[in-house]
């Protein structure tokens, strides 16, 4: 039987693009808030599965304009798994 751990994760380990189909690791988010610093912004997301824990991902001002992206609008995510830190509980 497993055993509970803490993942740790960056802003900058949550890709947007390119998603290809067929990758691994894709996860269907929702963005909650969007907060402008300069050149890119840190845009927080919600996603089933993650229970109240939101991610951060950090995404160009150019992307969200592409995308049309705004608070309550869907995004898909790749995370990289390479990235991930695992820590007991």
């Amino acid at each position: 039987m497993g055993h509970a751990v803490k993942i740790y994760l960056r802003p900058e380990d949550i890709v947007a693009r390119p998603i290809a189909p067929g990758d691994s690791n894709v996860l269907d988010a929702r963005i909650d808030t969007i907060e402008f610093l300069g050149s890119y912004c840190l845009v927080r997301v919600a996603a089933d599965g993650l229970q109240e824990q939101p991610l951060t991902v950090h995404l160009s001002l150019n992307f969200l304009s592409e995308q049309d992206l705004e608070p309550g609008k869907p995004l898909k995510l790749r995370i990289l798994p390479e990235r991930l830190r695992l820590f007991d509980v």
